[in-house]
């Protein structure tokens, strides 16, 4: 009888890891920069949420990671944390850890909140300059083999 129950818990354990991406659960967190990055990906959590702010991306070439006004809520310079708040930075903590990991774990899922407009004041709308600006920090901050999209999505019809 034993041997049935550790055979069927055997099976389970090795189902767990065949459920597609669409019909799992995953744990997340939500305004992740208020803590550790790294710390969080260590304990499981593989979805991490980051607010962007577009204030000043005409300066900065980039946005910014924070929530409330003076980023009193991003936890800079700890645990690998980034010692600012560019957002490309806030990514290179994602792909450096999964680079350590030899990119053998679940698949992180970032959410984006976009705190601003994202239509830079000094764009006209129709160039969609924020929307272009964030696909392209995204895309230059991942191999395009470990980057899914929501195209991904799309083609694989889970969506």
């Amino acid at each position: 009888m034993l041997t049935k129950a550790l055979h069927f818990i055997m099976n389970n354990i090795e189902k767990r890891w065949d459920i597609p991406y669409h019909k799992a659960f995953i744990k997340t967190s939500h305004n992740s920069y208020i803590h550790s990055i790294r710390d969080q990906l260590n304990k499981g959590v593989r979805g991490l949420e980051y607010d962007i702010h577009d204030n000043i991306i005409q300066e900065l070439e980039d946005f910014e990671v924070y929530h409330l006004e003076n980023h009193i809520d991003s936890l800079l310079e700890v645990d690998g944390n980034p010692n600012n708040l560019l957002f490309s930075n806030w990514l290179k903590v994602l792909k450096e850890w999964s680079n350590e990991q030899n990119k053998d774990h679940t698949p992180i899922t970032l959410f984006i909140e976009l705190k601003d407009s994202i239509i830079d004041l000094n764009n006209e709308p129709e160039e969609l300059y924020g929307i272009k600006k964030l696909n392209k920090i995204i895309t230059d901050s991942f191999d395009s083999n470990i980057l899914f999209t929501f195209k991904d999505f799309r083609e694989r019809n889970f969506i």
